[in-house]
């Protein structure tokens, strides 16, 4: 499993509030996300699944259609944030085998997840579109097979968790102020 921590430090220094593990339930439809991130000055939402490798490319895809479909309305409605962007980022391991997966079925990828780790930094830099990418991500760990799977998704911290709790826009250039009850 790819070690992250550079890109999530980008990915932080590029302006995105982020949410580790963000899960939703609407109408008995349930799930999580493994990543959720905000960039207020593009409205841009970012969802991201870490995979290890692809088992089932016909679940991986209609999971992560109910995603695109669910999850920004529940951010939304729970947050207070309606994107105009929207990234849909499955993070795989820069390995032969997970490269090779994809070029395997590249008819599929090419139609369901058409970009690849260059479209998802520019992206990430400046989310100028809606996307939806493959972004192959090197193990910089090094490590045996047991800490690349311990590192399979970033750790959770005060730092993971500035996306925050629900925010209401109460002023009208819809920057989010927290209204503090009680």
């Amino acid at each position: 499993m790819p070690s992250w921590s550079r890109e999530w430090c980008a990915i932080r220094r590029d302006g995105w509030d982020t949410v580790v593990e963000y899960s939703f339930n609407r109408n008995g439809e349930r799930g999580g996300v493994d990543v959720v991130g905000w960039r207020e000055d593009t409205r841009a939402l970012l969802l991201v699944e870490v995979k290890s490798r692809i088992v089932d490319i016909q679940e991986m895809l209609g999971t992560l259609n109910r995603k695109a479909r669910i999850v920004p309305g529940e951010v939304a409605a729970d947050r207070g944030r309606r994107a105009v962007r929207l990234g849909i980022v499955v993070v795989l391991p820069d390995r032969s085998s997970a490269r090779d997966a994809v070029a395997r079925h590249a008819a599929i990828f090419g139609a369901a997840l058409p970009g690849r780790t260059r479209d998802v930094t520019a992206w990430l830099r400046g989310p100028d579109r809606d996307l939806r990418a493959v972004w192959f991500l090197r193990d910089t760990h090094g490590a045996g097979k047991a800490e690349r799977r311990s590192a399979a998704r970033p750790s959770v911290g005060p730092e993971s968790a500035r996306f925050g709790p629900p925010a209401r826009f109460i002023d009208s250039s819809n920057r989010p102020e927290r209204q503090i009850e009680g």
